[in-house]
């Protein structure tokens, strides 16, 4: 009993230090400054997989059509604020260390000013 009720409380204090991240307004967005569009954003992805995959030359890459206006909230606990750019979605499918396809995964991503800010696994990652 005493077990559960640590985990329980656990549980509580984690999702209120987390906390929810406030998103922008409308009017914030259309004033935000994303950056100029990134003509080259399936190179600078592939760029960014080199140090990021075990076998970054055997990837398959099939993005989820161009990049377009996003922004990504923080809650407080990723050191909060929003960061504005061009993101989209990418299917990443790549060899393991066995030599095997690990099967497309799903990553978003947000460019900036030519420089990726954000790639991550899309499960985990809430856009607007």
């Amino acid at each position: 009993m005493r077990k559960m009720m640590l985990v329980l409380l656990a549980v509580v204090m984690c999702a209120a230090l987390a906390g929810c991240a406030k998103p922008p307004s409308p009017e914030e967005q259309a004033a935000a400054d994303y950056g100029p569009y990134p003509e080259n954003y399936e190179q600078i992805i592939k760029d960014a997989m080199v140090s990021k995959l075990f076998d970054p030359y055997s990837a398959q890459y099939h993005f989820q059509g161009s990049p377009q206006q996003r922004f990504l909230s923080r809650p407080p606990i990723r050191g909060g604020g929003v960061t504005y750019g061009w993101g989209g979605t990418v299917l990443v499918n790549a060899k393991n260390r066995m030599g095997a396809y690990v099967g497309a995964q799903p990553h978003y991503y947000l460019i900036r000013y030519g420089q990726l800010v954000e790639f991550e696994d899309a499960s985990m990652v809430r856009t607007q």
